[in-house]
């Protein structure tokens, strides 16, 4: 499914949305699909295999794409603002999509997201959240709606949010009533698939704020993950790491590099300007471009190229 983006207005993460797992992620599909789209919201497909590439069960993915055609439409999210005229409240509905249908035979749902949503998926002068789709992949409909709100604050770091209007978010309704109930299945939930997911890029503890003896408020401090706490120690350190091979096996390499997939290797060097052109169109035989790769596989930013990294390694060369 490639990088798709998500990205809308801050204003989504604070209403209330009662929507399955199923669902969420049809409207994330669509939602990133309609990224570079500006004055419209274009009718999409969204295929089970799309869902299965975000975690659905491939089982019931196509069930879940014939049920989200019968329930989506009727899905809405409700936004809460002042009416310009007297500053009274207005709790305004809006429907998430104008149409949807299923395609027989394909596997595939055709969508539009409502027009009224327009302004929340481009007009981003209250801010923005943006995230890659496939970090929600694998999380359910609680936590994925908890970690895309907690996408807004990878700045501050932290989060702080009132029970009931966390409540009123994921449209708890007359469930979980006890706190207790609420914190293992909503909070605590949540927050464990969203710090084992491989996908997601920060994890999540909560502390509670009290009244009394009542909890009233819930902060989400948000914390690398150790594979990007290990990835930036690496970016802070020597940009060109020591990696030493012998003369020999320089040569070794250059040759079986050459003998293997000349025209790859030379592709490579020239993409990451390692080979000159002028270099490049001098070559008439593999001795010597065996003799000029040879010694530029061991200059210490040449072997700091990633891509020149996966090359040697395709030839059996550890690092």
């Amino acid at each position: 499914m490639g990088e798709l983006i998500v990205k809308y207005g801050n204003e989504v993460n604070r209403a209330a949305r009662r929507l399955t797992t199923s669902e969420l992620r049809i409207l994330f599909v669509a939602i990133a699909k309609n990224f570079q789209v500006k004055d419209r919201c274009l009718e999409c497909r969204v295929s089970a295999q799309e869902l299965i590439s975000l975690g659905s069960d491939p089982s019931t993915a196509y069930a879940d794409l014939r049920q989200a055609v019968e329930t989506l439409f009727d899905r809405y999210i409700v936004f809460t603002e002042k009416d310009a005229s007297d500053n009274a409240l207005i709790e305004r509905k809006i429907r998430w999509v104008q149409d949807i249908g299923y395609v027989k035979g394909s596997g595939e749902v055709v969508v539009t997201l409502s027009q009224k949503l327009l302004p929340f998926l481009h007009d981003f002068r209250k801010g923005f959240t943006l995230l890659k789709l496939q970090e929600i992949r694998g999380l359910t409909a609680y936590a994925a709606i908890l970690y895309t709100m907690l996408c807004q604050y990878r700045d501050t770091r932290w989060m702080k949010i009132d029970v009931q209007e966390l409540r009123s978010i994921l449209e708890i309704g007359d469930r979980l009533k006890l706190y207790g109930d609420f914190k293992r299945f909503a909070i605590k939930s949540s927050i464990k698939q969203i710090n084992n997911s491989q996908n997601t890029v920060f994890n999540v503890r909560f502390e509670e704020i009290k009244a009394g003896r009542k909890v009233v408020a819930i902060k989400f401090i948000l914390e690398d993950k150790p594979r990007l706490i290990a990835l930036k120690a690496l970016e802070k350190a020597d940009p060109h790491p020591v990696i030493k091979i012998t003369d020999k096996q320089a040569r070794y390499f250059a040759s079986e590099a050459i003998a293997r997939d000349c025209d790859m290797v030379m592709q490579v060097l020239r993409n990451e300007n390692i080979l000159p052109v002028s270099v490049f169109r001098t070559f008439y035989t593999n001795q010597i471009a065996i003799d000029w790769l040879a010694p530029q596989l061991k200059k210490p930013e040449v072997l700091a190229n990633k891509n020149v990294q996966k090359m040697l390694r395709s030839f059996g060369f550890s690092f």
